[in-house]
C-alpha cells in the first residue's frame, strides 16, 4: 500500500534460490529502484523477480515492505539477474566464435586441399543437411528428454569433433572426404544443440524474463557470426 507518510531510509536485495533466501545485500542509493523507476520518497509495495527489503523511518518505529526494484545491467536486461543466464552467456559468447572460426576454417581447408569450388560447396551442403532433415523431429525429441543433460552432451561432442578435425588437419590426414564427414557429424550435433538452447532458456530465466533473454541470445548470436569469422 502506499506510505506517503514515510521515507526510504535503506534498501537491501535478497534472493530466493536453492531453497533458501540469501542474506541481505546492501545496495547504494543510486540503484534503488521501484517498478522500473529511482526511488525518490513514498514507495508501494509490489513483487519481482528480485525481492528488496525496504527499512522505513517512522515515528512508531521501523517497518518493511517487499519492493521490485533493477539495478545494474539488469535495468536494460532483466534475464541478467539470473545467475546460471550469466554464465550461460559467457559460455555461448565463446563457443559461438570458435563455432563461426571453424565453419569458415573448414570451407579453407577444403579448397586448399582440392581447389575446387565444388568440393567447397559440398562441405557447406555436409554441414547443413543434418539441420534441414532433422529440424522437423529436433524439437519433439527435446521435449522428452533432460535439456540441460542434452546440451552437455551435444557441446561436448562438438568440442570433440573439433579437436579431432584440427589433430587431423595439423597430422596432414586432414582429406576433403573426412572434413566432409566431420562437417556432417558437426550438422547433426547442431541440429540438436540449437534448438535445446532456445528451449532452455525459458527454464533458466522463467517467463517474465525470457523476451529479454531471447534478445541478449539473438544478440551473441549475431555478434558472433561476425567475430568469429573475422578472426
Amino acid at each position: 500500500r502506499d506510505r506517503t507518510d514515510q521515507e526510504v531510509r535503506d534498501v537491501s536485495v535478497v534472493r530466493f534460490a536453492d531453497g533458501r533466501w540469501s542474506e541481505p545485500r546492501p545496495l547504494a542509493r543510486d540503484d534503488w529502484q521501484i517498478n522500473g523507476c529511482p526511488v525518490n520518497g513514498p514507495a508501494i509495495a509490489a513483487s519481482g523477480a528480485e525481492v528488496a527489503l525496504a527499512w522505513f523511518s517512522a515515528a512508531g518505529g521501523t517497518s518493511r515492505v517487499k519492493v521490485a526494484f533493477s539495478a545494474g545491467a539488469g535495468r536494460r536486461f532483466p534475464a541478467l539477474h539470473h545467475r546460471n543466464f550469466r554464465r550461460y552467456v559467457a559460455g555461448q559468447s565463446v563457443w559461438l566464435v570458435g563455432f563461426w572460426m571453424q565453419s569458415v576454417a573448414q570451407g579453407w581447408l577444403v579448397y586448399s586441399i582440392s581447389g575446387s569450388e565444388f568440393w567447397l560447396g559440398a562441405v557447406a551442403f555436409f554441414a547443413y543437411l543434418p539441420v534441414l532433415c532433422l529440424s522437423p523431429v529436433a524439437g519433439s525429441v527435446i521435449d522428452r528428454v533432460d535439456k540441460y543433460r542434452l546440451i552437455l552432451v551435444t557441446q561436448t561432442s562438438a568440442m570433440v569433433l573439433a579437436f579431432v578435425l584440427g589433430t587431423l588437419s595439423w597430422s596432414g590426414h586432414g582429406t576433403v572426404p573426412v572434413v566432409d564427414m566431420v562437417a556432417a557429424m558437426i550438422g547433426t550435433v547442431g541440429a540438436l544443440d540449437l534448438p535445446a538452447r532456445q528451449a532452455f532458456l525459458v527454464d533458466m530465466v522463467g517467463a517474465e524474463d525470457l523476451p529479454s533473454a531471447i534478445a541478449l541470445n539473438a544478440t551473441i548470436l549475431n555478434t558472433a557470426r561476425v567475430i568469429g569469422p573475422a578472426v
